[in-house]
C-alpha cells in the first residue's frame, strides 16, 4: 500500500479546552513566596535576549487541580498541569498562526492513501520520571485505556474512530480507522490524550503519576497548591529552563491581582477585562493575548422542558441583543457570536444567519409555544470565566422584554462544577476558540460528545461532522462545516452571544510564554532585570 511521509525536526506547543472551577488558600501563596528569580550570571550581556536556567515560576489558577490522571483532565488547572507534566504524540504550534501539527513524542509518521492507517515512529531515547524508557507498549496501553468509555476519558470522543493500535515493533505504533480522519495528527494532541507508562494502573496515575513531559509532581497540597520540579532527563535539551513551577490555586480574582501586583505570584491564568489596565499601565507587568480566543456558552438541555420545544430556543435567541451585551461584558472587544462554536478567527468560520435581536418575534414563538404569558426559568451560574457572571445577569434582564424570568442561581465555582455543570436544565460554560473546528463539534455535539452540554443530537449533523472529517478539499471541508454551525445556530441548544480574546497576566521578565487557553511553560524562562 503506498504511503505519504510526514517528518519535522522542531517542536513546539499543543492544543485544547478549558472548564474552570475550584478553591484556593492564602496559605499557598505565602508558601511559594521565595526563590522565584533566578541567580544573576557572571556574563550578563546577552541576559535579556538568551534563555537562562533557574528560577521558580509561581502561576495562580481561579480554579483547582481535580485529579493528577491526565486522561480525566477537566478543569483549566488540570489541563495545564496535564500538558506540563505528560506529553501528546504530536503537538499543535499556536505560535504560529496556520497551527502546524509537529512531532513530540512521534518523531515522524506516515499515512496510508485511503487514510485508514496511520503508522507513528516514537523518539527514542525519551525516559519516564520514574527511570523507564518510552516505547510502543506504552503508547497502545495509553490509547486503548482511554478507548475504554468506562474510564469516562474526554479523549474517548476523538478516539471512536479508531478500529485498533498495534504495535509494528518496540518503536513504531500503527493506528487502524474505521473511516478516514485528515485531521487524525491534530487529534492526538488533543485534550486527556496524553501517553503514560503501562506499568502505571489508574490508582498510581492518580496519586503518583509519571510522564515523560519537561516537569514532574513534587509536592501536591488539593486545594492548595501543586509544586512541580525540572525533569533532569527530559529529551529536549536544554529544556526545561526553570527549576520549578508552583500551581496555586485561588478563586478571588481581587486576592489574584494583590497577590500579583505585591509580586507574591508571578503569572495569572486568566483575567478579565476590568484588570487588564491595572497590568497594562504597570511597567513590570504585561498582558499576553490569546485571539483564538474564548466564548460563553449558554447551555439549554433540549431533552427537558421548556427547552425541548425549538420555539423556546428560538425565542430566548431572539430575546438577546447581542452587541449590547457585548458591549457590557467585553466593553469595545470581541466579535458577535451567532450561537455557532467556531471563531471567526479561522479559516473554518461560517457566516451563519443568525436569529436577530427581535422581541416581537421572541414573544409570538413563546405564544405558538403555549407560553403566551413567557417561561420562568433558573439559571446556574458561576464565575467560570471572566464576565460570564455579568453577562448572565445582562440576559436575564433582556429576557423581561418577552414576558419571560431567569433566576440565576449563583454557585461558588466548586459546587457548580461538580453539582450544577450538565446537571440542570438551564447552565452556563465556556471553551476556547480552537483552530480546527472537529475537536468542538465531536466533543460537544456529536451525538456521542463526552461534552455534548445541550443533549441535542442529530443523525444528520453526526453525518456531516463525519464527513467533514474525511474531507480532503479545503473548500468542501469548509462548506460541511458552515453547515453544520447553521444548523448549531438555528435550532441547537446554546447560546453563544459573542466571542473575545483571552487574557493572561504575567511578570515581563518571563519570556516565551505562548497565547493560548491555559500556561504553557515547557520552554519558560526568567530574563534578567
Amino acid at each position: 500500500m503506498s504511503t505519504s511521509s510526514f517528518s519535522v525536526s522542531s517542536l513546539n506547543r499543543r492544543q485544547m479546552l478549558t472548564l474552570l472551577g475550584g478553591s484556593a488558600v492564602a496559605l499557598a501563596i505565602a508558601a511559594c513566596s521565595t526563590g522565584t528569580v533566578p541567580s544573576q550570571p557572571a556574563d550578563t550581556t546577552s541576559a535579556a535576549q538568551q534563555p537562562q536556567s533557574g528560577g521558580v515560576l509561581r502561576i495562580a489558577f481561579p480554579d483547582q487541580l481535580t485529579q493528577l490522571d491526565p486522561a480525566l483532565a477537566f478543569s483549566g488547572a488540570d489541563i495545564s498541569y496535564s500538558f506540563t507534566v505528560f506529553e501528546h504524540l504530536t503537538a499543535i504550534d499556536y505560535s504560529d498562526a496556520s497551527y502546524p501539527v509537529l512531532p513530540r513524542l512521534a518523531e515522524r509518521w506516515e499515512i496510508s492513501e485511503d487514510g485508514l492507517i496511520w503508522t507513528f515512529h516514537l523518539r527514542q531515547g525519551v525516559q519516564f520520571h520514574h527511570g523507564e524508557l518510552l516505547t510502543a507498549q506504552d503508547v497502545i496501553y495509553s490509547i486503548e485505556r482511554i478507548m475504554n468509555p468506562t474510564l469516562g476519558s474526554s479523549g474517548f470522543s476523538h478516539l471512536q474512530i479508531v478500529e485498533r493500535v498495534e504495535a509494528v515493533d518496540d518503536t513504531t505504533i500503527r493506528f487502524v480507522l474505521r473511516t478516514p480522519h485528515v485531521e487524525f495528527g491534530r487529534a492526538l494532541a488533543s485534550l486527556g490524550l496524553q501517553i503514560v507508562p503501562h506499568t502505571y494502573t489508574s490508582e498510581q496515575l492518580a496519586t503518583t503519576p509519571s510522564g515523560t513531559g519537561p516537569f514532574k509532581v513534587s509536592e501536591y497540597s488539593p486545594g492548595e497548591r501543586l509544586v512541580l520540579a525540572r525533569h533532569e532527563n527530559y529529551w529536549d535539551n536544554p529544556l526545561p529552563y526553570l527549576d520549578e513551577v508552583h500551581h496555586l490555586y485561588i478563586t478571588d480574582s481581587n486576592t489574584q491581582m494583590a497577590a500579583f501586583t505585591s509580586g507574591t505570584i508571578d503569572l495569572i491564568a486568566q483575567i478579565g477585562i476590568a484588570n487588564l489596565s491595572l497590568v497594562e499601565n504597570e511597567p513590570t507587568l504585561k498582558v499576553i493575548e490569546n485571539t483564538l480566543g474564548v466564548y460563553h456558552v449558554f447551555a439549554m438541555r433540549v431533552d427537558q422542558p421548556p427547552f425541548d420545544d425549538v420555539r423556546v430556543r428560538q425565542a430566548l435567541k431572539h430575546a438577546i441583543d447581542r452587541d449590547a451585551l457585548r458591549q457590557v461584558v467585553w466593553r469595545e472587544r470581541g466579535t458577535i457570536g451567532n450561537d455557532q462554536p467556531v471563531p471567526p478567527s479561522t479559516s473554518f468560520w461560517g457566516d451563519a444567519v443568525s436569529l436577530s435581536y427581535d422581541v416581537e418575534k421572541a414573544k409570538a414563538l413563546l405564544v405558538e409555544a403555549g407560553y403566551a404569558e413567557g417561561v420562568t426559568v433558573t439559571l446556574a451560574v458561576a464565575d467560570v470565566s471572566p464576565g460570564i457572571v455579568d453577562a448572565a445577569v445582562a440576559i436575564q434582564e433582556m429576557v423581561k422584554a418577552t414576558g419571560s424570568t431567569i433566576n440565576l442561581e449563583i454557585s461558588p465555582i466548586d459546587i457548580y462544577w461538580s453539582e450544577r455543570y450538565m446537571q440542570t436544565p438551564f447552565f452556563v460554560s465556556f471553551w476556547p476558540g480552537l483552530a480546527d473546528p472537529d475537536e468542538i463539534l465531536t466533543f460537544c455535539y456529536h451525538s456521542q460528545g463526552v461534552y455534548n452540554e445541550s443533549g441535542w443530537s442529530k443523525p444528520e449533523v453526526d453525518g456531516l461532522i463525519e464527513a467533514a472529517r474525511a474531507e480532503t478539499d479545503a473548500t468542501q471541508r469548509k462548506a460541511l462545516y458552515a453547515e453544520i454551525q447553521q444548523q448549531i445556530a438555528t435550532d441547537g441548544g446554546v447560546i453563544i452571544p459573542y466571542f473575545t480574546s483571552q487574557f493572561m497576566a504575567l511578570h515581563t521578565r518571563i519570556q516565551n510564554v505562548p497565547p493560548f487557553v491555559v500556561p504553557l511553560v515547557r520552554a519558560a524562562w526568567w530574563a534578567q532585570k
